[in-house]
């Protein structure tokens, strides 16, 4: 966040968890976003770089959800469904708002709609 020159954003205490900035993320969204847009993505790797800090270049969706990194770190969850095929699902540690069913994982503004899994 210091780099982005919002450090008051990384002392805030209502956005320590994952779970707390999902909750709160009105307040963070918008000035990350005015943060990230005043770099060009090679100043912004380059700044990545100097500080050591884990980064890619990644420039569609599509290469995010290829990513080794995104890989490795199973930040995708891929579910197969019959007729479908293979489907992503986001696996972010300490969010609350899905549903495990036998199988599988949806979101909860998915529960009530019926899914063979």
């Amino acid at each position: 966040m210091e780099l982005l020159g919002l450090g008051d954003l990384a002392d805030d205490e209502n956005l320590k968890t994952a779970a707390q900035r999902w909750e709160n993320r009105h307040l963070i969204d918008q000035p990350i976003a005015d943060a990230i847009a005043k770099f060009n993505r090679n100043e912004l790797c380059d700044k990545l770089l100097e500080l050591r800090m884990l980064h890619g270049r990644i420039n569609t969706y599509h290469d995010f959800m290829k990513h080794e990194q995104t890989k490795h770190t199973d930040a995708v969850y891929w579910h197969d469904y019959p007729g479908i095929g293979s489907l992503p699902f986001a696996n972010i540690p300490g969010m609350e708002n899905w549903v495990q069913m036998p199988s599988c994982y949806i979101p909860l503004s998915w529960a009530n709609i019926p899914i063979r899994c």
